[in-house]
């Protein structure tokens, strides 16, 4: 039996799962260090915030964890854990995909959280985990690297 992905449900899904809100508070956290490791981007301009915070996660998670994710799992049923083989194959797209957009290598260290992105899709059903997930961490990393 194959589960499709939902956008009707929003956070409802959420609301009771400490494990996604741990998730979402530790990831916040590092994405900030990671940030501040990584150094300021030099850019604050509304464009590039919103792009970042808003634009970006939402068409990366309507294409990736939605689109092909959810082609995948309709797919392939094989799951070990908590991980799907839909999610480790979109995870390893995605990461590759920011590794030849970005031209760097460390790119592809988005694999980590996108198999977090792509565990909320198929915990929850629906794509807003994913996004709250994304644009909370980059906006994590973006504030890191202003600081």
């Amino acid at each position: 039996m194959t589960q499709q992905w939902r956008v009707t449900s929003g956070l409802v899904t959420l609301r009771g799962d400490s494990r996604f809100w741990i998730l979402l508070l530790v990831g916040t956290a590092v994405a900030l260090m990671f940030g501040y490791l990584n150094g300021a981007s030099g850019d604050w301009s509304l464009p590039h915030w919103l792009g970042l915070v808003l634009v970006y996660p939402l068409l990366e998670e309507f294409a990736f964890r939605g689109a092909i994710q959810g082609w995948l799992a309709r797919h392939t049923l094989r799951q070990w854990g908590q991980l799907s083989l839909a999610n480790l194959l979109t995870s390893l797209v995605f990461a590759l995909t920011h590794w030849i957009v970005l031209g760097n290598a460390l790119a592809l260290l988005v694999f980590l959280p996108s198999l977090a992105f792509g565990w909320s899709r198929d915990r929850h059903h629906t794509l807003w985990g994913c996004v709250l997930l994304h644009i909370l961490w980059n906006l994590g990393f973006g504030v890191g690297a202003g600081l």
